[in-house]
């Protein structure tokens, strides 16, 4: 089991998750964080990202440029666009973990591009499950 320090000093607690959201919820002028996601417009994340940094300068460590992702099957079969299948996006980081508060700019025609759920209803977490990190490339620039 790990400690609970370990915990604190590794993650973000989840009153400051929820600060960052509100924040966010008034920035996009919505009442709920299922629309500030659905409102996000997509390749806007690295604005996202710089403007969560720059509110919250002390509560992340770093910004994930170039996250390099591989969009789902699930999201294949949905967007069927027939361009390609992969991006980036950009992510803020704690430690080890990453914090995507930008998901509304991974989603082609409201599809999340790295969704394992088939109601999509995974682009409004802020985690990465398991499935999602494995669609991540090795490629992954930090500042």
């Amino acid at each position: 089991m790990t400690p609970l320090n370990h915990y604190i000093k590794h993650s973000i607690s989840k009153r400051n998750i929820e600060l960052v959201k509100q924040f966010l919820i008034d920035y996009y002028h919505v009442n709920t964080w299922e629309e500030c996601i659905d409102k996000q417009k997509y390749g806007h994340c690295e604005k996202i990202c710089r403007l969560i940094k720059k509110e919250f300068p002390k509560l992340f460590d770093k910004m994930i440029t170039n996250l390099y992702i591989e969009f789902s099957d699930i999201a294949k079969d949905k967007i069927h666009d027939g361009g390609e299948m992969n991006g980036n996006h950009y992510v803020l980081t704690k430690k080890d973990e990453m914090y995507d508060f930008a998901r509304g700019c991974n989603c082609i025609n409201g599809i999340y591009t790295m969704t394992q759920k088939e109601d999509n209803s995974d682009k409004y977490n802020i985690f990465f499950t398991d499935k999602e990190k494995q669609l991540i490339y090795d490629e992954i620039q930090h500042i």
